[in-house]
């Protein structure tokens, strides 16, 4: 499931995201099948995806952090991720 495009107004935000991830952790605990989960719209900088990464990481737990089941979408977010890089900077979450 997916937040947003961000296209047409605020795009994510941590509370949302937080309520997808209880909801798709309930799905899989009703069903035992695994969805993806993809916040997108509105991440802008490294912070914010920590941000959205701890969340994920918390409600959903590690088996969720891979390719196939979580993605960050934000065009302005690769950028901000290589500046970041570049600079040397260390993340804490």
């Amino acid at each position: 499931i997916k937040t947003s495009t961000g296209k047409n107004g605020q795009g994510a935000t941590p509370g949302a995201f937080l309520t997808m991830c209880l909801a798709v952790r309930d799905f899989f605990d009703a069903t035992g099948r695994r969805v993806g989960i993809k916040a997108a719209g509105g991440l802008k900088t490294s912070g914010d995806a920590i941000r959205y990464y701890a969340i994920a990481r918390e409600v959903l737990g590690e088996a969720w952090l891979t390719p196939e089941f979580f993605r960050l979408g934000a065009s302005d977010l690769a950028n901000s991720l290589l500046l970041a890089i570049e600079n040397k900077e260390v993340f804490y979450y």
